[in-house]
């Protein structure tokens, strides 16, 4: 959550992952945040992020421009 990754950021943590950010398959992935509403997550906060949930070939390149220092893939890697 946006108040998770808050907290984040005033403990210190150097890094997060944010996840889901686009549709994914995962049992536990919840409602997709999109890449629009992690950028503004990210530029109001302090912690690095790495996203994660639904990221492809297909959509990593709508992360561009989101401040997210990287990505993580399980599933996308393969399609």
């Amino acid at each position: 959550s946006r108040s998770a990754l808050a907290r984040a950021g005033r403990a210190g943590v150097h890094a997060a992952v944010v996840s889901a950010i686009f549709p994914s398959g995962s049992p536990s992935a919840g409602v997709p945040l999109g890449a629009r509403r992690l950028g503004a997550w990210i530029r109001n906060g302090r912690t690095r992020v790495y996203a994660l949930g639904g990221v492809n070939g297909r959509n990593a390149a709508q992360l561009t421009r989101t401040g997210a220092v990287g990505i993580a893939a399980i599933d996308g890697v393969l399609d």
